[in-house]
């Protein structure tokens, strides 16, 4: 993936459900990702067409936010 915090995502919901997450927030998305991963899926992007609204209305994504995300990621990766 090339940005797991900004992009648009889709899956079906009982690979979902197979999972058994744990997280909310901003780390669900890192755990699925590393979960999917561990187990050999297929994960692919596809462009969407938009028009960015005003930078006020943008989500408030910090430097730390991105650090979080990748040692949820080697959390969960290494996870049994």
């Amino acid at each position: 993936m090339t940005d797991g915090l900004g992009r648009l995502k889709g899956y079906d919901a009982a690979l979902l459900g197979s999972l058994a997450l744990q997280s909310d927030g901003l780390d669900l998305e890192t755990e699925i990702v590393a979960k999917l991963s561990r187990r050999r899926e297929y994960l692919f992007e596809t462009p969407v067409d938009y028009k960015p609204g005003p930078r006020s209305d943008a989500k408030k994504i910090r430097p730390s936010d991105g650090l979080r995300a990748r040692l949820e990621l080697v959390r969960f990766r290494m996870k049994a």
